[in-house]
């Protein structure tokens, strides 16, 4: 019977530890790909990672498994059932703040102030937020509802305060309009 040699006991790190490590290593991938696009395609290519992550088919299926219906979701939904919960398991963002720009929700400012990649993204491709992250963002958001538009040019990767996710609802829901009453019967 062969000897043991080498035994990795992966609970000698915390998992909160190890899911950093994984999140860090993953994002300077992608931002390396990005990078390697940008350096011999330019601003085109990176445009080509935006459009079809942007137009990836398997967003829907994100959506459907968060429990949205398709076309049908709201800011709250988008924000609640898939930007809040890819955050923690893609970046492990520490702080949340969600600024309500109208009281209706047709716009609301979705502000990430911590990120614990934002360093690795700054050394490999800063546009990599610009592109990859975005592209996923709009992406989701037009299976969501494909009236919610996704902007917004800061990035903590390009040196900003926060990354700024502004939302809006470009066609407000409708109000529902009174059922009509049915005409009074005439008496004989």
């Amino acid at each position: 019977m062969g000897k043991e040699v080498f035994h990795h006991k992966s609970s000698a790190m915390a998992a909160e530890q190890r899911l950093n490590l994984t999140q860090r290593y993953l994002w300077r991938i992608v931002a390396k790909i990005c990078s390697a696009v940008k350096e011999k395609y330019g601003e085109e290519g990176l445009q080509t990672i935006y459009n079809a992550l942007e137009s990836w088919p398997n967003h829907r299926s994100a959506v459907v498994k968060s429990g949205i219906t398709p076309g049908e979701g709201t800011l709250g939904d988008l924000i609640t059932k898939l930007y809040d919960p890819g955050d923690e398991m893609l970046f492990t963002m520490t702080k949340h703040r969600i600024i309500t720009e109208e009281p209706d929700a047709d716009h609301l400012l979705y502000k990430i102030q911590e990120c614990n990649v934002k360093d690795v993204v700054q050394r490999e491709c800063p546009e990599m937020c610009s592109y990859v992250v975005r592209g996923i963002e709009q992406g989701l958001a037009k299976q969501v509802n494909p009236n919610i538009k996704v902007s917004g040019n800061r990035f903590l990767a390009n040196g900003h305060d926060a990354c700024y996710i502004q939302l809006e609802m470009t066609k407000p829901k409708a109000a529902k309009k009174p059922a009509a009453k049915a005409p009074a019967k005439k008496q004989k």
